[in-house]
């Protein structure tokens, strides 16, 4: 039997079309409170909420990725529910992952609007016998309040939860059923959304400081969002 510590693994998951600087923050934010070995980050074929909007092809969103995440460290892609193709639902992942890296301790990287919608989510009640959250701020948002957010009737599938004592930071949860944890993250705040970069690009208003830059270049080459 191998009782050695299991390799703490982040999931960012999401349509990436385009990656921007905010999720490259959320990331890196991730990686240093939560001390993690590595980050996934993993395109979905189609999101379950996006099912009914245009996204940009794989290959496009892909190669932007690989672009971006050049000179990350400890990140990197996994391209399951691209080979996967239909609407890529995370617990799906979450369970082949599992499945394929049993070694691996899996922390699942949510936006706080993301968290908000989390109880829609296919199986949602059973993620926390697979993985902890990892929750990330918005803008104006108090996480002093993230102990009232979780006592909301749509988030009892996160329970039975308490507050972590011998916790660093205030923000942090454990399922008592599942030992498992929500940690709220502390920041930084980066307010931005492929969304709004969409839509600027297609204005030809400046997306300077949103993207890395070889991203940005790649959109131009492809005329990607300009339609």
């Amino acid at each position: 039997m191998n009782d050695s510590p299991k390799r703490p693994v982040g999931i960012l998951g999401g349509s990436f079309d385009p990656i921007h600087n905010g999720h490259l923050s959320l990331a890196r934010a991730a990686m240093i409170e939560l001390d993690l070995a590595e980050t996934l980050f993993i395109p979905a074929w189609v999101s379950p909420h996006k099912t009914h909007t245009d996204v940009s092809p794989a290959e496009d969103r892909l190669a932007m990725l690989r672009l971006a995440l050049q000179g990350q460290a400890n990140c990197s892609i996994c391209e399951i529910e691209l080979q996967r193709e239909g609407v890529s639902y995370s617990f799906d992942t979450l369970a082949e992952l599992s499945s394929q890296f049993p070694q691996n301790a899996w922390r699942l990287i949510l936006g706080a609007d993301a968290f908000m919608e989390f109880h829609t989510w296919k199986d949602s009640e059973r993620f926390m016998e697979r993985c902890d959250l990892a929750i990330a701020p918005r803008p104006g948002f108090d996480w002093g309040e993230a102990d009232r957010l979780l006592q909301q009737p749509y988030m009892k599938i996160c329970g039975p939860l308490e507050p972590e004592r011998d916790a660093q930071n205030a923000g942090r949860f454990i399922n008592t059923r599942t030992g498992r944890r929500i940690a709220f993250l502390n920041g930084p705040v980066v307010d931005l959304s492929s969304s709004e970069i969409r839509k600027r690009i297609g204005s030809r208003q400046s997306v300077k400081n949103m993207l890395p830059e070889a991203v940005e270049q790649y959109i131009i080459h492809e005329c990607l969002y300009t339609e």
